[in-house]
């Protein structure tokens, strides 16, 4: 859960998902909106399983693994549609 509140926070503010999640909490400075909406989806996953941890890891893999796959996409996208950006660094195929 390190890196989960800061991409979702840098998506609202980036107007990709809505912007009342980044709401703060005045007592703790936290986006409240933003955990208890992991605290959702980590707490459905396991009620949906029934606690079954093979499962449940079967959904962490292929979720990790369909992550990978739309992040090599995206960068082969933006290689191939946007040859014109400057970059740092050129990578061969």
């Amino acid at each position: 859960m390190n890196e989960w509140p800061g991409l979702i926070r840098r998506l609202a503010s980036d107007r990709v998902v809505p912007p009342f999640l980044l709401h703060e909490n005045t007592w703790r400075g936290t986006n409240h909106w933003i955990l208890w909406g992991y605290f959702a989806v980590a707490t459905s996953l396991v009620l949906v399983l029934r606690g079954d941890v093979e499962t449940l890891s079967g959904v962490y893999t292929y979720a990790f693994l369909g992550l990978m796959t739309l992040f090599g996409s995206g960068c082969m996208l933006l290689k191939y549609k946007r040859a014109a950006l400057p970059r740092d660094v050129i990578a061969p195929w």
